[in-house]
């Protein structure tokens, strides 16, 4: 055992097969860190683009804008029959604030 000892020592051959090896392993534990890191850094800004949600207009939120185009959209429609009916609008505004509230609603009603 000593003789292998004495001829593994000297041998440089075998010194670059173990040198390989001890490199082989720095490599992959370099690469394991730097892949884990990117992973890492990538779930935590998608976590915090989900949590904070950067990249959103806080202005129009959802469907507020969709839906306040619509409210406006319909408003207008409303105004430009009235303008155009002027006999529907001066009953609308008798029923409105001439009649009491179970008169309006009666009203309302049978314009329905």
């Amino acid at each position: 055992m000593a003789s292998e000892i004495l001829q593994r020592l000297e041998s440089n051959a075998w010194n670059f097969q173990i040198a390989a090896k001890v490199l082989r392993k720095k490599k992959s534990t370099a690469r394991y860190l730097i892949l884990s890191s990117l992973a890492t850094a990538a779930a935590a800004g998608v976590v915090v683009l989900f949590l904070f949600g950067i990249g959103t207009q806080k202005d129009t939120p959802g469907y507020d804008h969709f839906i306040a185009q619509q409210i406006v959209g319909t408003g207008n429609y409303v105004q430009g029959k009235l303008q155009k009916n002027p006999e529907t609008s001066a009953l609308i505004h008798e029923v409105i604030l001439q009649n009491s509230t179970d008169a309006i609603i009666d009203d309302a009603m049978a314009m329905q």
